[in-house]
């Protein structure tokens, strides 16, 4: 939601999933909380590193993403996932969603990628691996090295070397 000029909300996204098989099987509030940390996890990009105002219909989310001890594993990831995130929770009563209350209840289609498709958790990796970060080997050989002899580290003479030696890496 984001206020017009009247100071009005309106509405910025409507997003609409069908459950898989499994999913479809999970309760009320894990539903809820599923749903929430699809959302999160759709709109990573747009909302690291921003505080945004999540307001919710259930009173039971709230108390589900500020506790640390959930009834399983699934439950315990998407809150963790969750409190990645810059946020203020809110309760909005229920009546106040009905548009997207309708939209929470669309009908499963026949497009066979929909009805196919794997349970959220696996699904893919929560954070997703780049060549660029993560341990790896560095030659430090080049860089400077441990005098057996003395207790301080060698270092390049002058800019010239350090550039070499920082492309050489």
């Amino acid at each position: 939601m984001q206020e017009d000029e009247n100071g009005k909300d309106k509405s910025v996204l409507y997003e609409s999933v069908i459950f898989s098989r499994i999913e479809s099987k999970y309760s009320q509030p894990k539903l809820e909380l599923c749903g929430v940390a699809r959302i999160l996890k759709k709109l990573q990009t747009i909302l690291w590193g921003k505080h945004f105002e999540l307001q919710v219909g259930t009173k039971a989310l709230i108390e589900m993403i500020n506790t640390c001890c959930l009834p399983n594993a699934p439950m315990t990831r998407w809150v963790e996932f969750c409190q990645l995130f810059s946020f203020d929770l809110v309760h909005k009563p229920g009546k106040t969603f009905t548009l997207l209350d309708g939209l929470s209840r669309r009908p499963k289609g026949e497009d066979k990628e929909e009805s196919e498709r794997d349970d959220f958790d696996e699904e893919e990796d929560w954070i997703k691996t780049h060549s660029g970060f993560g341990p790896k080997e560095v030659n430090t050989s080049k860089v400077g090295k441990l005098s057996r002899n003395k207790s301080n580290i060698e270092i390049p003479k002058n800019r010239k070397d350090l550039e070499n030696i920082c492309r050489n890496i």
